[in-house]
């Protein structure tokens, strides 16, 4: 896949070249990251009944690699990818501009009148 990825980016941009291969990347790391945090804990947790094997081994790091796959599979492509990293890094920065807290200067009533058209100005009569 590597291979004809390679052939098939050779007639593109230099910038859409180093995108995909950013997302190739969080895809290979992406498909490893559940044999990780899924199957090998769970081959481990069940061959060690069927082996009669003494395991004093604690549960809660297992069930912890179980529940950390979710948000590990969202942080590789946050991390790996240079639009989403420096996105995040600015939301980080200037939280304000995310949650439209911004102080942008505003207009008083005064300022600016407000002329309204002749049915907009019955229909707020009615109400």
């Amino acid at each position: 896949m590597h291979f004809k990825m390679n052939d098939m980016l050779k007639n593109v941009s230099e910038a859409h070249r180093r995108l995909q291969l950013q997302f190739f990347k969080s895809l290979v790391l992406q498909i490893t990251s559940p044999t990780l945090t899924f199957y090998i804990p769970a081959v481990a947790i069940l061959t060690v009944p069927f082996l009669n094997l003494q395991w004093s081994f604690p549960t809660g790091l297992i069930v912890c690699s179980f529940s950390i796959y979710p948000p590990l599979d969202s942080l590789i492509l946050m991390l790996i990818v240079t639009d989403y990293r420096n996105a995040i890094r600015g939301i980080f920065k200037h939280p304000a501009n995310v949650f439209g807290t911004r102080n942008t200067p505003t207009t008083t009533l005064a300022s600016s009148p407000v002329v309204l058209a002749p049915r907009a100005a019955v229909a707020i009569a009615w109400f």
